[in-house]
């Protein structure tokens, strides 16, 4: 009769159990959905749209766009780009800035963290328009009632190719094709660069389509005599983003990159070269790096 009796009291505490777990998973869902939805979305187009607040935005004083009682402010130096935001409201916003490139250079830098000690992360991506063929900075941010936060970016840089004239003039004579095999066959002003790690950070940006169409369509990118690749344990690696016609590139040791954009057919020669000969040494330094 003492165990029938103590087995009833344990299937009731069990069942008290079971019905707190429950209710306090859902109490928990359901604050978080509350949370959530008291988030209110603002969008600042001005910084993408409209022309004065880009050319303010391009200067150290900036510009600014005012969006539900929400406050952004763009401006730059020649060191970075400062997005500052405020929420004087009494609720949570989700923010969201899209940026011209002609204020900065789109980019995918993912996580920043707020400057000062606000604890506010923000989200830097490179978002590409495929209606109009453009690229443009998309930053967004929540923020809590009262809250404020600038975000300044220092870990990337965007390497701005010279997307300018044509750089070799046409050969005449029966020795034309010579010309053409060692002159750089691009439209760039230049198609040799040093790309060197960024003094705050890892990471290295290309854009590979200009502003007027014109294209990377082929490059090459070397350490010393080593090929950049994409395996993350290289001293640099890249990796590529189609949608935003990007390469990045990432140091894991301080390395200069030699990059070469458009190459002509000698310097597609020297890089295989090169390659070959670098993977040879290796065979005769295991363990070097």
């Amino acid at each position: 009769m003492e165990a029938s009796m103590n087995d009833r009291a344990l299937t009731i505490l069990l069942g008290i159990m079971v019905v707190l777990s429950v209710t306090t998973a859902g109490l928990a869902g359901a604050s978080e959905s509350v949370e959530a939805a008291e988030c209110t979305a603002v969008t600042h187009s001005d910084f993408l749209s409209n022309e004065d607040a880009i050319k303010a935005a391009q200067t150290d004083s900036g510009g600014t766009s005012v969006e539900q009682n929400t406050e952004v402010t763009v401006s730059q130096n020649s060191a970075f780009v400062r997005v500052g935001a405020e929420n004087p409201n009494g609720y949570c916003v989700e923010l969201t800035v899209e940026i011209s490139n002609e204020v900065v250079a789109p980019s995918d830098i993912g996580s920043v963290t707020a400057s000062g000690d606000s604890q506010t992360e923000a989200e830097w991506e490179a978002i590409h328009d495929y209606d109009s063929g453009s690229t443009h900075t998309r930053v967004t941010m929540r923020l809590g009632a009262g809250e404020d936060a600038i975000i300044a970016p220092s870990k990337t840089r965007v390497i701005a190719l010279d997307w300018t004239g044509l750089t070799s003039e046409a050969t005449s004579g029966d020795a034309s094709w010579i010309g053409g095999l060692f002159s750089p066959e691009t439209e760039l002003e230049q198609n040799e660069y040093v790309i060197t790690p960024p003094e705050n950070g890892d990471v290295v940006t290309v854009d590979l389509t200009a502003e007027d169409g014109t294209e990377v369509q082929d490059w090459r990118a070397s350490y010393g005599d080593s090929p950049v690749e994409q395996d993350v344990e290289d001293p640099v690696y890249y990796t590529r983003d189609t949608a935003a016609d990007q390469l990045t590139f990432h140091f894991n040791k301080n390395r200069n990159v030699d990059f070469v954009a458009n190459p002509s057919t000698a310097q597609k020669l020297q890089t295989d070269i090169d390659s070959y000969f670098n993977g040879f040494d290796s065979l005769f330094n295991w363990g070097a790096s």
